[in-house]
């Protein structure tokens, strides 16, 4: 029997609704099943999540569940990657649908690069199930969804300033669990908004790895109604402003250099502490303030202490 060759890991957290589209996807991939599987990783789901994973489990002997008792996505990761029987380790979401020839095409990328590079990933492409609203637009889509990251027409290494998605992005195991996997100080926990999981990425490049993004390496990624609304990117934009203090906690830590932060200053009258948390209808610019405000909120308010990533 064939060794395999990439291991595709899927962290699942209470997505019931989502998952089934997910595992279609993964079920129905070119590749040969001898040459790949898919480890579930149920992090504490309390929905059907677990049944749904079982009954895919027992259809396709190339699918397999594993539990993680510690609610996190990094922790999740992590457990993922150890599980592995692959040398690579392709993620996907539990709410992404991973195009047919998505492992095929990372597999084929990462047997012509060298051992230097590290993650090769592509594009996301948001799958609205609902209705987008006229304002979600632009860099709007780019932050903080993620999607349509539009690097290049040609696959190519990324240059500063450009990263790969979690959803559509595949690594070398070793070379991560090396520096200790991803952060498990970072990364949404149930239902809060922490990011940053992927900082990890930093402490590679800084060790000399490669990141690869080849724009026909295609996930497609559902965006449910309320992450089209102006609250969800009202919490969001407070949640990266405590993820960017954690991260660069965490890079003090390994060693890396960091640049200094910017922030919005914060509102000091109460009419604008009311607009801040949408309490009046805003036209854009006060809703861009708003967000840049809410950043610099969040920042300060983890750097007081007032805020844990964990």
């Amino acid at each position: 029997m064939a060794e395999k060759q990439i291991s595709v890991i899927v962290c699942v957290y209470n997505r019931e609704d989502t998952l089934p589209q997910c595992l279609e996807a993964l079920a129905a991939q070119s590749l040969s099943p001898g040459l790949f599987e898919v480890v579930i990783v149920d992090n504490a789901s309390t929905d059907r999540s677990p049944e749904i994973a079982a009954s895919y489990a027992a259809r396709f002997p190339h699918i397999r569940v594993c539990r993680e008792p510690r609610q996190g996505l990094a922790a999740a990761r992590n457990r993922g990657m150890r599980e592995a029987l692959a040398p690579v380790a392709a993620f996907t979401d539990d709410d992404a649908i991973p195009a047919a020839d998505w492992a095929e095409r990372l597999l084929a990328r990462f047997a012509e690069l060298g051992a230097d590079t590290v993650a090769v990933g592509g594009e996301l492409d948001p799958v609205w199930t609902a209705p987008r609203p006229d304002w979600l637009t632009g860099e709007f889509l780019l932050h903080p969804l993620s999607v349509c990251l539009g690097w290049s027409e040609h696959a190519r290494h990324l240059s500063g300033g450009e990263w790969l998605c979690e959803a559509n992005s595949a690594y070398r195991i070793a070379p991560v669990l090396e520096r200790g996997g991803f952060p498990e100080t970072l990364g949404r926990i149930g239902s809060n908004l922490l990011s940053g999981e992927n900082a990890v990425n930093q402490v590679l490049i800084r060790d000399g790895f490669r990141f690869f993004f080849d724009p026909d390496i295609r996930v497609g990624h559902q965006i449910p109604a309320q992450r089209m609304t102006r609250d969800w990117f009202r919490r969001r934009f407070f949640w990266q402003g405590v993820t960017t203090f954690v991260v660069r906690q965490y890079l003090q830590q390994q060693g890396c250099d960091v640049e200094a932060v910017s922030v919005v200053p914060v509102p000091m009258n109460e009419s604008s502490w009311e607009q801040l948390f949408g309490g009046a209808v805003e036209d854009e610019a006060a809703f861009r303030d708003s967000l840049g405000q809410l950043y610099g909120l969040g920042y300060l308010l983890a750097g007081a202490g007032l805020l844990a990533g964990r």
